[in-house]
């Protein structure tokens, strides 16, 4: 069906209906290109093209013309261009012209009439010829030309639709009116402009593509069939293949099927050029895996850098040297012997560390190095007489001991790890808990007095240690240290108590005559700890866990003046007021053995 628009689209119309009448009118005209059924003969030298695609494409025509007959030129189209693919001939071609007449495409059923004419001549007679000449006539005052030049080759697409790749060898032919024209190419930027096409005239395009920065181009053959492309462990596509990366080195392999490929082979990109890279298809052998150990190592096969740093692929045939080099490593390298056939190979190349190399924060004869610690001090006790009567004589939970710790350390550590070292630090614990005593007066068995006591006991001093560590590195940029110090805590100890006295029916403050009393004791400490060490740069982040062991017992408050606030009642005796004092706090310990445990972390340097 021909849609009537408007005079433009009625000519139209009847150019299309004519040359429809005029390709389908009879037997008389069997090699004349219009929509002929699969009746029709065969144009001149169809007869040496094989048989069964011939009759293919006969059928496929047959189907188009029937698609136009009823009023489906989109699906008419799809049949005549893949006719054509089958086997071109002045009927499909035709066909395929008048479709694309019929759904306003000009430019293009220009060219296929042209095509018919320089192609297809000796199968046209005057009818023919007096039928699509007015076709053509008419087509040319729709249409225009677009010759595009590049700096570079790219693929051109004309609205979205693409019309080749550069260079090409005449100008394109577009419909009158504004068209966007976009070149694209692989390691350039893109370019995108508007054209006003005017009919009977030629636009010119020249464009300028720019190089990408830091990308260049690479082209990748073989012989023989196509191969899948392998870029850095990754398929790209498959041989002939052209494609853009990054600037640097990269290593492709390819692969045909489960049987045939090539070794890796690296290759340099370089920006805003090509390298062209033909790699040796031959018979594969069984999967080959290594690993290098660090990961971070730089990988080779026959020289070949291994960007990804491992290999898990299979190898053509023959004998392979894999080899893995870091700083502050010895390399290593393997002979792989990979046969034609067997089970998969695995090899791990590890690298011993180099100790001497300087990558490493020690040198060969030893290193003064200097730190500094901070890390949270916690125990479930200080082991006092006042927290000895917990749980059973205490209320709520069960005490636990908050501190921290900062300081120093320093010390001179040898080539082979070990180190002789003197920690100096601050330590601060307390803990808090609430414990119920009683006491009887001392004239009157029967009169009992509680005392309901809030206690916050507090421990403070410096720490002074030395010994020895021993690290080890276990990996690029960790090692592990082990530590172990003693020396004295220069312990500070109160206890700031308050609280109530009562007895049945009176209640009053307490009285404690040295509140405030701070001891103080020097404390045999042993310090051990695990730490992590990580390299930065000139420095070292170190992250462990200590504990700081006092196995003495410290100094004893008097506690000698502790009892209810006097408050005589004569009338009374067995007011709290008139208890006398009382010795049941008398003499208690400061601090017990304990044990902190301390987490932490640091920073060192050598210096």
């Amino acid at each position: 069906m021909i849609p009537r628009l408007g005079p433009a689209a009625r000519r139209a119309a009847a150019w299309t209906a004519s040359l429809t009448l005029a390709m389908t009118s009879g037997a008389a005209h069997a090699q004349s290109p219009g929509p002929s059924g699969p009746e029709g003969e065969a144009a001149p030298g169809e007869a040496e093209v094989d048989v069964a695609r011939q009759a293919r494409a006969l059928e496929l025509n047959g189907a188009g013309v029937q698609m136009m007959r009823a009023g489906d030129p989109e699906r008419a189209l799809s049949f005549f261009v893949a006719s054509r693919e089958l086997h071109p001939s002045a009927k499909n071609t035709t066909n395929m012209a008048i479709c694309l007449h019929t759904l306003g495409r000009f430019d293009e059923a220009l060219i296929a009439f042209e095509e018919v004419y320089l192609r297809f001549a000796l199968g046209l007679d005057e009818e023919d010829r007096a039928t699509i000449s007015p076709a053509m006539a008419d087509l040319r005052t729709k249409v225009g030309s677009l010759l595009v030049t590049a700096t570079a080759g790219g693929e051109v697409f004309v609205d979205g639709r693409p019309r080749g790749l550069l260079p090409f060898k005449e100008a394109l032919r577009l419909n009158a009116g504004r068209h966007t024209l976009r070149v694209v190419k692989d390691g350039f930027s893109p370019h995108e402009s508007v054209f006003t096409i005017e009919p009977g005239k030629t636009e010119v395009a020249d464009i300028r593509l720019d190089p990408l920065v830091g990308r260049g181009q690479i082209n990748v053959q073989t012989s023989g069939k196509p191969a899948d492309v392998f870029v850095d462990g990754v398929r790209v596509g498959t041989t002939p293949w052209e494609g853009t990366l990054t600037t640097g080195p990269h290593v492709v392999w390819t692969r045909r099927g489960d049987a045939d490929g090539s070794a890796p082979t690296s290759v340099t990109i370089v920006e805003a050029q090509t390298a062209l890279l033909r790699p040796v298809v031959a018979s594969l052998g069984p999967r080959v895996r290594v690993r290098v150990d660090p990961p971070t190592a730089r990988l080779t096969v026959e020289g070949e850098y291994l960007p990804q740093g491992a290999w898990d692929g299979r190898l053509p045939a023959g004998t392979y040297t894999f080899a893995a080099a870091e700083p502050g490593y010895l390399p290593v390298s393997q002979a792989v012997l990979v046969p034609e056939v067997g089970a998969p190979i695995d090899v791990v190349l590890q690298l011993s560390f180099d100790e001497a190399h300087p990558r490493w924060p020690r040198g060969a004869a030893g290193d003064l190095w200097l730190g500094a610690l901070a890390g949270y001090a916690g125990s479930p006790t200080l082991a006092s007489d006042a927290e000895a009567d917990c749980p059973s004589r205490c209320a709520g939970e069960e005490p636990w001991v908050h501190g921290f710790v900062v300081g120093g350390r320093g010390g001179y550590r040898l080539a082979s790890g070990l180190s002789f070292e003197i920690d100096a630090a601050f330590l601060w614990a307390q803990t808090g808990f609430s414990r119920t005593r009683s006491d009887t007066f001392l004239d009157a068995s029967d009169d009992r007095v509680t005392f309901r006591l809030e206690h916050a006991p507090r421990l403070r001093g410096p720490v002074v240690t030395a010994g020895a560590s021993y690290t080890r590195q276990v990996a690029d940029v960790v090692s592990l240290e082990g530590r172990f110090t003693t020396g004295l805590l220069v312990a500070f100890a109160d206890d700031v108590i308050d609280g109530r006295a009562s007895t049945p029916g009176s209640e009053t403050g307490i009285l404690l005559a040295d509140r405030n009393e701070t001891l103080s004791a020097a404390a045999w400490a042993l310090w051990p700890a695990a730490t992590a060490r990580f390299h930065l740069a000139s420095f070292e982040l170190t992250a462990g866990l200590g504990a700081l062991f006092v196995p003495t017992a410290g100094p004893r408050f008097a506690h000698d003046g502790f009892g209810a606030q006097p408050d005589r009642d004569e009338a009374n005796p067995g007011a709290v007021g008139n208890a006398p004092l009382s010795n049941v706090i008398a003499n208690e310990r400061a601090f017990g053995p304990f044990v902190l445990l301390i987490p932490e972390i640091g920073l060192s340097t050598t210096l």
